[in-house]
């Protein structure tokens, strides 16, 4: 048999643009985020901000990202919040981008005890299409409801509020009962700053004095019981800044203690920001190894706070720090508080290697989801009705860390993203587990579809690690996760040089073992061979960083003197070949690396037959951007397009340095033809 070594270089056309660049910080306008909140007996247009509507002339917002808070009850009877997104103690709320967990309001009004009615405005306002006649026409009482002080409060306030400050607008109509006038206090607190505006009303003095529909507004702005504002049906509390803010009614007079808000709205201050310029943006996703379950006291000192890399992170991970907030140092985040994932060692390690470069992760994992179920893309970016739950909760996610960093006058990129996922799918070999590679590889294409708008012009490499590296024989892994070696052939196969067909470009897989990147136990005997221990996690973070900015041949051959097609070393080596094989280009010993061939005798299908075999170990970390390989066969040198030549892979041993060995055989047996060739090509695309 005769082998031969053979690069082909393709070359491209070359464009140059020289041009003068100007530093500058512009100065960015950041539009005013606001949150609107109304209180309604029933979701119709008597009483709720309907679509296409919009209420108050302070902050005009489409009733569509109105938070319409429906509440059950007759006149009189006690009461409680009863919407969709009603969960344990709270309701989320959406903003007016459409953002649905922008904060959350809790209230002891929850514990049944409040009271909501129609306002006592009849016949005014009139019932009209009007949204903020709508908002005005039903409310919901604070104060002492049958001997309890009812209070309720909006927290999870991000960036977007707190970084400016906000203002609150609380919007009411008393309505007095009877004769008797009624004087309220009404008092709004972020803990720092709190403030109490005093109105009155009587009956018959109601906010659409003219009967049309349209509420004519009036501020109150005493500050005291004696000079209450007659008539007023709004105050508005300003100077506020912390993350959550609590609405009570401290002290009343002629109501029994209790006063009516009708609706809120929360507007962020809107100021002039010095833009701070680019940050280039990596989006971090996947279960519980993402989430992470190392144990943050096993940090080693120095490491554990990464200052200077911005920090995002959802309430699916906990840590020392608030969820949907921006930060300006990486932080332990992890299943729990005390545990972590990927993000520290990630972040100490990427940031030794783009020293200098403004950068920022953005985190999103909840154990135990499959990507088939829990992180489905859909078709595309509107086919929402069939996305998974955690997928819609990352979108949502990295769209509120995009929004944060915007707010703070950066200007996000997104150039990576780190995903630690697969057990789950893993559990499963007949369904999950072999489909995940074509799961993957739509999944990939839809993250990079969905951010589209805000990816860098270089692209958004992906960088994914195999997962449950530790099966002992009889042990857990072992016996339940059975389609583990599909999952991790499929992130494999799925790398840009993995040379098969379903190579996602800009895609890069880390090789987890169960001695780089050790479990729980391994390290604390504890039984958990499914989870990283903290040794694993940093040495997971530090691959995934080394593999994100893994050279491309334009970097790793400055210096060089020649292109891919030359040999600078004189080695008989191309300059292209040696980065393929991740061999020095300037050292002329490279051949040793290079293609190898041998007898083998292999059984494809029909018992053990003899094959030729051709072998090399190959860089698994070097950026492929800009070259294809290819394993050719043939019977003579004139000729390799005939596909009953093809060689067939055989094996691949992945290594923990970032290399592979790949060996092929020939497409037939040894003696079946007088002659066979095998050869490797490479096909550059220089820029």
């Amino acid at each position: 048999m005769k082998t031969t070594r053979q690069i082909k270089i393709r070359r491209l056309p070359a464009i140059f643009i020289l041009g003068c660049l100007l530093a500058f910080a512009p100065t960015v306008k950041i539009s005013a985020a606001s949150i609107s909140i109304n209180f309604c007996i029933g979701q119709n247009d008597t009483n709720s901000v309907d679509a296409g509507e919009t209420a108050t002339q302070f902050q005009s917002v489409d009733g569509t990202n109105w938070n319409n808070i429906l509440l059950n009850a007759k006149a009189g009877a006690p009461t409680n919040f009863i919407t969709a997104s009603t969960g344990g103690n709270f309701i989320r709320l959406r903003d007016d981008s459409g953002e649905t967990n922008a904060a959350q309001l809790t209230s002891t009004l929850l514990a049944n005890k409040g009271y909501c009615n129609f306002s006592d405005l009849t016949p005014e306002p009139q019932l009209s299409s009007s949204g903020e006649a709508g908002m005005m026409n039903s409310y919901i009482l604070i104060g002492n409801i049958n001997g309890t002080n009812e209070t309720f409060a909006v927290s999870g306030l991000g960036n977007a509020f707190t970084t400016n400050g906000y203002k609150v607008y609380l919007f009411f109509d008393i309505g007095a009962a009877g004769a008797t006038p009624r004087t309220l206090g009404y008092s709004v607190s972020d803990g720092a700053n709190s403030n109490i505006f005093w109105a009155g009303d009587t009956i018959g003095d109601n906010s659409d004095t003219n009967d049309d529909g349209i509420i004519e507004w009036k501020k109150a702005t005493g500050s005291a019981s004696g000079s209450a504002t007659a008539g007023a049906n709004y105050a508005l509390f300003e100077g506020l800044s912390g993350p959550s803010f609590t609405v009570s009614l401290p002290t009343s007079t002629g109501t029994a203690g209790r006063g009516a808000i009708n609706g809120i709205q929360i507007v962020a201050n809107e100021t002039a920001t010095v833009g701070r310029g680019p940050v280039d943006v990596y989006l971090l996703g996947g279960q519980s190894n993402m989430q992470g379950k190392g144990k943050t006291n096993s940090i080693p000192a120095g490491q554990e706070t990464v200052t200077d890399v911005l920090y995002y992170h959802s309430s699916t991970v906990a840590g020392s720090t608030s969820p949907n907030t921006l930060y300006t140092n990486v932080t332990p985040t992890g299943s729990a508080s005390g545990f972590f994932g990927p993000e520290i060692g990630f972040a100490n390690r990427i940031k030794e290697l783009r020293s200098g470069v403004p950068m920022a992760l953005i985190k999103y994992a909840v154990g135990g989801t499959s990507l088939i179920n829990d992180w489905k893309p859909g078709t595309n970016a509107t086919d929402t009705a069939n996305w998974g739950l955690k997928f819609s909760g990352f979108v949502n996610t990295m769209n509120g860390g995009l929004s944060a960093l915007r707010v703070a006058g950066y200007q996000p990129r997104i150039v990576g993203m780190l995903w630690q996922q697969g057990e789950e799918d893993a559990k499963n070999e007949a369904d999950a587990g072999m489909l995940y590679e074509s799961n993957l590889v739509h999944f990939i294409s839809r993250v990079r579809e969905q951010f589209a708008a805000d990816i860098a012009p270089e692209g958004m490499r992906f960088v994914q690690g195999t997962v449950l590296p530790y099966a002992p024989a009889g042990g857990f892994v072992a016996a339940f996760f059975p389609a583990r070696h599909a999952v991790n052939m499929a992130k494999f196969n799925t790398d840009e040089n993995s040379g098969m067909s379903v190579a996602v470009s800009n895609t890069s897989t880390v090789v987890c073992d169960d001695i780089i990147t050790p479990t729980k136990a391994q390290i604390l005997s504890d039984g958990d061979e499914v989870h990283l221990a903290a040794e694993g996690q940093l040495m997971l973070g530090k691959l995934m960083a080394e593999h994100m900015q893994a050279p491309n041949f334009s970097s790793w051959s400055a210096g060089l003197t020649s292109g891919a097609a030359g040999d600078d070393d004189g080695d008989g080596f191309s300059n292209g070949l040696e980065f393929f094989l991740g061999t020095n280009p300037k050292s002329p010993d490279s051949q040793s690396a290079g293609p190898a061939w041998s007898p083998a005798q292999l059984d494809a299908g029909s018992g053990l037959t003899n094959y030729f075999v051709m072998s090399f170990r190959r860089s698994m970390t070097n950026n492929a951007a800009g070259f294809t390989w290819l394993v050719n066969g043939a019977t003579n040198l004139n000729n390799w397009t005939d596909a009953a030549f093809t060689p067939v892979l055989v094996d691949r041993t992945n290594y923990t340095d970032g290399t592979a060995t790949f060996r092929y055989r020939t497409a037939r047996p040894v003696n079946a033809d007088l002659q066979s060739f095998m050869r490797l090509r490479l096909l550059f695309a220089t820029p």
